[in-house]
């Protein structure tokens, strides 16, 4: 039931991506729902699992933006690789602590993607784009994560999924 949810919250957020981030900009920054929706499953679950539905939901993004297809998809898998360990080891599920790590880690992942296009055109300017793109909009994902995670438990709740309790034992 689990990877049943993690699909559909990537759905959904592919669909606020296609529908509502092209036209809900803020300061001609778009929001990446997709991102958002990612960095909140893999620190309130913490499973290996939404490494890979990053990945692909990732894949798709980048499939649906006509950018470099695998750059949204390695950097969210890198990015959700240390949303993993910061999950576990620092995160503690408010709302407070969403906004500043959601703020942080989407700011990590935009550092990658940048660092990647780099790779790809060696005239990118890394620090200027870095601070006039990135910065914003991780600003901006922080401040609006706390939306994303109210409906994100309004639909664990509506499918009877606790992420506290993610280890069911079968044997007695």
């Amino acid at each position: 039931m689990r990877h049943i949810f993690w699909c559909i919250a990537g759905i959904c957020g592919l669909w606020l991506e296609v529908s509502i981030s092209n036209h809900a900009r803020i300061a001609d920054l778009k929001i990446n729902t997709v991102l958002i929706i990612l960095l909140i499953l893999m620190l309130r679950w913490k499973s290996p699992f939404i490494l890979f539905y990053g990945w692909a939901f990732g894949l798709m993004t980048d499939s649906l933006s006509h950018s470099i297809h695998g750059l949204n998809a390695l950097s969210f898998f890198m990015t959700l690789l240390l949303t993993r360990w910061v999950g576990e080891w620092i995160y503690d599920d408010n709302a407070f602590s969403t906004v500043l790590f959601v703020g942080l880690l989407s700011l990590v992942e935009g550092g990658f993607t940048l660092t990647l296009l780099k790779l790809f055109a060696t005239d990118l300017s890394w620090n200027l784009l870095f601070l006039k793109n990135v910065l914003p909009i991780s600003v901006v994902h922080g401040l609006i994560s706390p939306i994303f995670l109210l409906l994100l438990i309004r639909f664990e709740r509506f499918f009877h999924l606790d992420p506290e309790n993610q280890i069911t034992t079968t044997a007695p």
